[in-house]
């Protein structure tokens, strides 16, 4: 009886072990792909730069300049790379911090990637196709399998769309949803496919 109790507690204390094993395994993983998370955000930062660079060359050249160079470079290039690195630097230094959890990290990095790609969309919400940056946030949280988070971006980076369709006009030049029926009934079944 005494044996078969003693075996039964060290079959309890190898599956206790093997449970915290696995806890740790995840945590590691966790802390690995927030790694990762935050190098795709300054890879999509440094990308967004460059090639606003390489458009700014190309607007000035073919005579596409709205507005004078000043105000075009202030606009264009030092605003969103000044807002994309405080952005970035406020998450470097969050995700470092020995002050926060490592769920705590997660969310932080997640909603940085989602105002990242807030400003992208923002600065050039003329071209549509853009709004598909905020996917990348949403896909990068899904590898965490928190649905709850995963979700909360989901509405946040709705949130965000929304602010930088319809209140937000950084570029005179944007035609206006409410311009013709057709871009109100496109950005309707847009939002809805978003929000399923």
């Amino acid at each position: 009886m005494i044996r078969q109790m003693k075996q039964m507690l060290d079959a309890h204390t190898f599956a206790n072990a093997r449970v915290a094993e696995i806890k740790n395994e995840y945590a590691k993983i966790d802390k690995d792909w927030l790694v990762v998370h935050f190098k795709i955000t300054v890879y999509m930062a440094i990308t967004n730069f460059l090639i606003e660079i390489v458009l700014s060359l190309y607007v000035i050249q073919t005579q596409l300049l709205t507005t004078t160079l000043p105000m075009y470079f202030l606009k264009y290039l030092i605003v969103p790379s000044v807002a994309n690195s405080c952005l970035l630097l406020t998450g470097y230094f969050f995700m470092t911090s020995q002050r926060h959890s490592a769920i705590q990290k997660i969310y932080g990095i997640s909603i940085m990637s989602t105002f990242v790609a807030f400003v992208i969309t923002t600065i050039h919400n003329i071209y549509s196709p853009i709004y598909m940056i905020y996917l990348i946030s949403i896909v990068l949280t899904s590898i965490y399998s928190n649905h709850r988070l995963t979700k909360s971006i989901g509405f946040l980076s709705i949130g965000l769309f929304l602010l930088s369709e319809f209140v937000i006009t950084w570029d005179p030049v944007k035609q206006s949803i409410f311009d013709s029926p057709f871009e109100i009934v496109r950005y309707s079944i847009g939002t809805s496919s978003n929000n399923s």
